[in-house]
């Protein structure tokens, strides 16, 4: 059994922007769709479960969990990524080489916790599918992608699209 912390939650949604804001990020619903069995079962293991694991090392990293996007590589506090989560789309635990285990790392799908309509019923908050995109287009390329400018730029774009969908989920 795992000692992970758990983000409880009363269930599982999507943003009401997902496809403008993925196809924002490249993810058009055609290249998606390779990726939108996965997508249900997680929506599906978090829904039965009531509960997400949240990670914060890379060795405890598995499909269906999801990790705090509020601190980078070396542990700075990102302001702009304080409330989001990041998790892998795909199980890449099925992966036979580490290429193909590196080519199931993207997407990534980026997750919110929002507060549901009754929480006199239920006080825990619902997960939010927000969107998918690439690691690179999360947290930026290895090298110059990761100077500061590109970064605010990266983040700025993020997080206009979360504020474009104003906590609003089917």
């Amino acid at each position: 059994m795992s000692t992970l912390p758990k983000k409880f939650i009363s269930r599982v949604s999507q943003s009401n922007l997902f496809t403008q804001n993925s196809n924002y990020f490249g993810f058009s619903p055609a290249r998606i769709s390779p990726f939108a069995r996965h997508l249900y079962d997680l929506a599906v293991l978090w829904g039965c479960q009531g509960y997400i694991e949240i990670y914060q090392n890379d060795q405890d990293q598995a499909w269906g969990r999801l990790k705090s996007s509020a601190y980078d590589g070396q542990g700075r506090f990102i302001e702009a990524y304080a409330h989001l989560y990041h998790g892998r789309v795909q199980n890449d635990a099925t992966a036979t080489t580490n290429e193909a285990k590196r080519a199931m790392q993207d997407p990534l799908v980026i997750v919110t916790f929002q507060p549901g309509s009754f929480p006199a019923a239920n006080p825990h908050d619902v997960a939010v599918i927000e969107f998918v995109l690439n690691h690179d287009q999360y947290i930026g390329r290895t090298g110059k992608g990761k100077g500061p400018v590109n970064l605010d730029r990266i983040r700025s774009g993020v997080i206009g699209r979360i504020k474009l969908a104003k906590g609003k989920f089917l």
